[in-house]
C-alpha cells in the first residue's frame, strides 16, 4: 500500500486536499468564497468567513500551477465574489 504525503483529488462538487496529513481537508467549490497563494502558502476562504491553510513549500512548482487552474476553473465566479490568486 502506498501512501503519498501531498495529494489532491476533486471532480466537479469538490476537492480534497491532502498535505502532510492522513485525512486531508475537503471543499465544496460551491463553498469556496476566495483562494489565495502567496509564496508557498495557500489560504481557502469559505463562506462565513472561515479560513483554511495549506503549506505548499514541499510541493513542486508545476504542482502548484495545476492546483491554482483547478481551483480557478471551479470557483471563479461563486457568489458573485472575485477570486484572489497570488504569485
Amino acid at each position: 500500500m502506498l501512501i503519498f504525503r501531498y495529494s489532491v483529488s476533486w471532480n466537479k462538487e469538490g476537492i480534497n486536499i491532502r498535505i502532510k496529513n492522513f485525512f486531508g481537508k475537503g471543499f465544496s467549490f460551491r463553498k469556496i468564497r476566495k483562494f489565495q497563494i502567496d509564496d508557498d502558502k495557500l489560504t481557502i476562504y469559505k463562506i462565513g468567513k472561515k479560513k483554511y491553510e495549506f503549506d505548499l513549500s514541499k510541493v513542486e512548482k508545476s504542482s502548484k500551477e495545476k492546483l491554482v487552474e483547478i481551483l480557478e476553473q471551479n470557483t471563479v465566479g461563486n457568489n458573485d465574489s472575485p477570486q484572489i490568486t497570488g504569485n
